[in-house]
């Protein structure tokens, strides 16, 4: 018993050697943020964010330290971008001088998820705030969780985006959406469904 104990935790450690191995490698890869060099490197000293020799981002990121929790850190990080009602949706879209597209869920939302979950309405005052070209409603379309019928956040935000600065997209789900100079068009194929 003894023997296959000690083979089986041999085995095991192989295991993990090989996968930590074999993590290291996959992690050293530039997405994962091995250091950059050559045209990379150049892309990067490139941007306006770039001084003093490190990219600096325009907007805090939560730091940990011995005082904070995990959740807390999380828990800040999501108020501070998603929340609708803050200041801070107005200042992501000052720091990043507006975005080409915003994809801000605005399907399932009811009184007592306000904290979780934006109204249309909300999702076009968002988008506004962020300086978006373009807006795709996202959590919408599929099914309805919420106690609304399901096509309702597609007809409110329709209303609520009219003569506003941002292109409204409503592709249906799987269908592409081409970037380019200008983005495609859709219709209200939602009245088509029954």
């Amino acid at each position: 018993m003894g023997k296959r104990l000690n083979t089986a935790l041999f085995c095991l450690l192989i295991v993990v050697v090989c996968l930590a191995l074999g993590a290291c490698a996959v992690f050293n890869q530039p997405r994962f943020g091995k250091r950059p060099k050559g045209d990379r490197l150049e892309i990067i000293t490139q941007s306006p964010n770039y001084k003093d020799g490190e990219f600096q981002y325009p907007i805090p990121t939560p730091q940990f330290s011995q005082d904070v929790s995990l959740f807390s850190v999380i828990w800040d990080g999501f108020y501070t971008f998603v929340r609708w009602g803050s200041v801070h949706i107005f200042e992501i879209g000052e720091a990043f001088h507006g975005f080409d597209l915003a994809l801000l869920d605005c399907g399932q939302y009811d009184p007592r998820w306000s904290y979780i979950h934006m109204t249309p309405e909300e999702a076009a005052q968002a988008a506004r705030d962020l300086g978006a070209r373009a807006l795709i409603p996202a959590h919408v379309g599929r099914f309805t969780i919420a106690n609304h019928p399901w096509d309702e956040p597609f007809k409110r935000l329709t209303e609520a985006s009219q003569d506003k600065s941002y292109q409204l997209l409503t592709p249906k789900i799987g269908e592409p959406v081409m970037q380019g100079d200008t983005f495609s068009q859709f219709y209200s194929w939602w009245t088509d469904i029954r």
